[in-house]
């Protein structure tokens, strides 16, 4: 990959860090985040994937990854961590986001975020590697955080654990990792950073 477009990726994920800081509603976040991202890196696809419904996504994987964490082995750790891991969709019958909790070796059971199969589909037939690694890095993570944003908010008691404080990390499962919130208490701080 050229420096260049490295770059770009680099500016595109200042830029979704910034937009899920600002803690906008779940789709105009979205929405903000394409808009901003077709500007790094102009491209006639950023309309179609403007489209994908994070609907489901939100209500039904989400809550199902967060849910997980009720279990007794899940209440105690500190480092919870949500891996992106792509290779692994299998047509939209596997999975791409896996969780574990760093601290204690506990592993959830990975799940499919339907949105980022769409947004595959929709980019992949281009065959155009510099704007598939864009949109796999900086948008992928903005989707996922969106997702579990809304997610652990919903939950915030059973997210929070038992330990009292819970720092949560999130990106590729073999790339970069962010911090996406911490909760003291019971109570849940967006992050949004580089880690």
């Amino acid at each position: 990959m050229a420096d260049s477009e490295w770059k770009k990726i680099m500016r595109g994920y200042d830029c979704v860090l910034a937009l899920l800081r600002q803690d906008r509603p779940a789709i105009d976040c979205y929405k903000q985040m394409t808009s901003q991202l077709s500007k790094i890196y102009p491209h006639k696809i950023w309309s179609a994937l403007e489209g994908i419904r994070m609907t489901d996504d939100i209500e039904k994987v989400g809550p199902s990854l967060v849910g997980q964490l009720a279990r007794p082995a899940a209440r105690s750790g500190r480092d919870l961590y949500f891996g992106l891991d792509t290779l692994n969709m299998r047509g939209g019958r596997g999975t791409n986001i896996e969780m574990a909790l760093l601290d204690t070796g506990w592993g959830g059971k990975s799940k499919l975020l339907k949105g980022l199969y769409e947004m595959w589909q929709i980019y992949a037939p281009l065959d155009d590697y510099d704007l598939s690694q864009f949109i796999e890095m900086p948008l992928w993570v903005g989707y996922t955080g969106i997702v579990l944003i809304e997610s652990l908010r919903a939950a915030e008691s059973v997210a929070a654990g038992d330990a009292g404080t819970r720092t949560v990390v999130w990106g590729h499962h073999d790339g970069d990792l962010f911090k996406l919130a911490k909760f003291d208490g019971k109570r849940m701080t967006i992050v949004a950073k580089k880690d």
